[in-house]
């Protein structure tokens, strides 16, 4: 059996987000504490209590799922549960920098803030949008966009399913093609067009920032959005990491990348089951079989026991 852990992106973020798992493990509310400590403001007291509103503004849902499931990775690592293989969606990319060993975690929760207020300036809120195409193919999405301007490809998340960003406007004439061409499409709950083009002022803002954030050779195997493999190697994984910001998530390669290392178990911790939900049609898609759970509660956390 080899087991990959992966993280949760932007979007998943809700009031409360696996709050029984922190209640009951008070170990995991040390990530909290250094979190709070670093930014300057209570991120237990914001992922738990403050509105959906206040938690969808990117200032705030970065931080706040990050440690959200810096702090649940703890929990899991402290049951003894294995990870053989690290891999997350977008920002969640980030946690499994720190599950695969090769960063530290206030470094990484320090350098999130600076990522998050980055992206926020790059596209003001309000500018720029994303959205989800369904029941079409890559060639279909593409030229979709080509044919709309000022909207690309962003996420490649499993069969049927990709993302798109791009402004405001690009955005919304790509709801109007779907009601035109009969095909489903619906915003995504996030207030910047990520992994496309108009983050690159993001990226070459950052780019000293990432230069000067301290880096270790990964302990596992560590599959990145940019490439959907897995590296060890340090300046590939900085490149990636800046490239990931205007280049699409390849989720869905990554997934059949670690198929074809043989992963037969996936876990994802952080909150919703969106990555699972993903994860269940690329293995059917490629004709294979997996074990999927969710760590994000105490009764995911009794079945992931029980199998594991």
């Amino acid at each position: 059996m080899k087991t990959a852990v992966m993280f949760s992106g932007q979007g998943a973020q809700h009031p409360g987000m696996m709050r029984d798992i922190f209640e009951q493990y008070p170990t995991a509310r040390g990530i909290f504490d250094k979190g709070s400590a670093l930014l300057g403001k209570d991120i237990y007291e914001l992922s738990m209590n403050a509105t959906q509103e206040e938690l969808d503004r990117t200032e705030n849902t970065q931080p706040c799922l990050l440690t959200c499931e810096l702090a649940a990775f703890h929990v899991y690592q402290e049951l003894g549960l294995p990870c053989d293989a690290s891999l997350g969606f977008s920002l969640g990319e980030w946690t499994a920098l720190a599950a695969a060993e090769a960063a530290d975690e206030p470094d990484i929760i320090a350098f999130i803030a600076k990522r998050a207020a980055a992206m926020q300036r790059a596209v003001p809120a309000g500018e720029g949008g994303m959205a989800a195409i369904l029941g079409k193919d890559a060639q279909f999405v593409t030229e979709l966009c080509q044919s709309i301007g000022d909207v690309y490809p962003s996420n490649y998340n499993c069969p049927g399913n990709i993302t798109v960003s791009g402004t405001a406007c690009a955005i919304d004439k790509v709801l109007e093609e779907a009601a035109v061409q009969e095909f489903m499409a619906s915003k995504v709950a996030i207030s910047i067009p990520s992994h496309c083009p108009l983050m690159l002022p993001a990226a070459e803002e950052l780019h000293q920032a990432i230069q000067g954030l301290a880096l270790r050779e990964p302990q596992k195997q560590f599959v990145m959005n940019a490439t959907g493999i897995s590296t060890r190697d340090i300046h590939i994984i900085r490149e990636n990491l800046l490239k990931q910001l205007c280049q699409p998530v390849l989720f869905q390669q990554s997934i059949e990348y670690l198929l074809n290392k043989d992963y037969d178990t996936f876990v994802e911790i952080g909150p919703g089951k969106t990555l699972s939900g993903m994860v269940k049609r690329i293995v059917k898609n490629a004709g294979r079989q997996a074990s999927i759970f969710q760590f994000n509660s105490i009764e995911g956390i009794r079945k992931i026991k029980e199998f594991l």
